[in-house]
């Protein structure tokens, strides 16, 4: 309570986020992936209502810092690609608490780079990783949940993607391995410019748009941000 209640509302230092994270996950685990072993907390003293809300605290602060890694995974590989828009886009659903997981899946090259930026990051050293195969070493995908939707969202040349909840073969977060092919297997169908539908949206064009529109469409999640 007296570790992670003062920062409901405003986050702490950097430097202090680390070590909360790093205190808390080595103690407890990683509550995106299991709670059971946080603590419960006295009615007197809050209950359940804070103890949810506490818990949270380091959820946001991992979710951010997962998509943080994987755009500055994304720089390192491909400095030649258009990646601002989609840093922005997925950034403000974050901002604006929208985004309930976020998981960074990534190929051999872009491990390795990963490891690196964490040795240097007091915030993300306690963030794991899925390993990728079946895709090229420097790919990377950012798996993210909003609303009902499971997104995928491809480094490089690949599409956004989403699957619905009641998908079956929607990915699973937080495991350690994934192929190329069940990120991408099954993934809704979408409605192109052309009026075809196809798997998913490559990013060309107004893609960001399409993006937008196609989660308020399944969500009814509407971003306030005009994003550039």
């Amino acid at each position: 309570i007296a570790s992670l209640r003062p920062f409901l509302e405003n986050a702490p230092s950097p430097h202090l986020k680390g070590l909360l994270q790093d205190i808390f996950i080595k103690s407890f685990s990683d509550p995106r992936v299991s709670t059971s072993q946080w603590p419960e907390i006295p009615l007197n003293l809050g209950g359940n209502s804070l103890r949810v809300a506490c818990i949270g605290v380091i959820k946001r602060w991992l979710n951010f810092e997962a998509i943080e890694l994987f755009f500055k995974v994304i720089a390192e590989h491909a400095p030649n690609e258009q990646f601002e828009p989609r840093k922005n886009l997925w950034k403000s659903y974050f901002d604006q608490d929208f985004v309930g997981d976020a998981h960074i899946i990534l190929g051999q090259n872009a491990e390795r780079t990963a490891s690196r930026l964490k040795s240097t990051d007091e915030a993300a050293k306690g963030l794991f990783f899925g390993k990728l195969s079946g895709a090229n070493p420097d790919q990377s995908v950012l798996l993210m949940q909003i609303g009902k939707l499971t997104i995928a969202e491809w480094s490089h040349n690949g599409k956004f993607r989403a699957w619905s909840s009641d998908a079956t073969r929607k990915p699973k977060f937080y495991k350690n391995f994934y192929s190329a092919n069940e990120l991408r297997i099954g993934s809704n169908k979408i409605k192109n410019v052309n009026g075809s539908y196809g798997d998913g949206i490559v990013h060309l064009g107004n893609w960001v748009d399409r993006a937008k529109r196609y989660v308020n469409q399944e969500t009814g999640i509407r971003i306030a941000r005009r994003i550039r």
